[in-house]
């Protein structure tokens, strides 16, 4: 018997998990898994069971990915966060792109290195370069200039909020309180708008960490 759907299946379309031997029927174990990936959380894709803390492999979550689609988002997802890992990585903030370089303690300008693109931007802040300002005076003139009228300002102030790492305005327009940065890659709870990580809004067996969640 599946413990998530409580059917029973032949052992055909049985899934046991090699961390911890959990059984799970297929089509669980990978709409388990399909969530997990959706929400970007790749890093660790643990066992269904609340009371197992044993990660599925990469290999794993290969095979049991049936989706070619969901199986190259899942690929895509977990390189970027290796990638993130690296502190003076910078991807391409011109939309579209989305190229990864390295920079370095004393860059300032980057410059992309995809042909097809070759954006300046800031190497601190991953705005369009800004050779005459620093970056706060950079982000107080884009507030400024923002739009020609009063009316347009209070929008942007009453339907944005600044990403917490890089401080760009951003407007959230529907789906899940899990928000993730086009600029800067960085993961937020819009609730609290602390960093979000795995558990943050918690499930049906325990409270998650965001404070303002229930």
């Amino acid at each position: 018997m599946c413990p998530i759907c409580f059917n029973d299946y032949p052992i055909s379309n049985i899934c046991v998990l090699d961390s911890c031997f959990h059984r799970f029927c297929k089509e669980c174990i990978e709409e388990w898994i399909k969530t997990k990936v959706n929400d970007k959380e790749v890093t660790v894709i643990t066992c269904p069971d609340n009371r197992c803390l044993k990660q599925i492999t990469y290999n794993e979550v290969c095979s049991i990915l049936t989706d070619k689609n969901l199986l190259a988002k899942y690929e895509k997802f977990t390189l970027e966060k290796s990638l993130e890992t690296i502190p003076d990585l910078r991807w391409c903030p011109r939309p579209g792109c989305g190229n990864a370089m390295i920079g370095g303690k004393k860059t300032l300008m980057m410059r992309c290195t995809n042909p097809s693109c070759l954006f300046c931007f800031c190497f601190n802040c991953k705005e369009e370069w800004h050779a005459d300002a620093t970056c706060t005076q950079y982000q107080q003139w884009k507030k400024d200039n923002a739009s020609g009228t009063d009316r347009a300002k209070l929008w942007i102030q009453q339907h944005t909020k600044a990403c917490p790492s890089c401080h760009v305005a951003i407007e959230k327009n529907g789906g899940c309180n899990h928000m993730t940065c086009r600029g800067c890659h960085y993961e937020f709870c819009w609730i609290c708008m602390g960093r979000y990580t795995s558990g943050h809004f918690g499930d049906a067996y325990s409270s998650g960490s965001c404070p303002q969640y229930s």
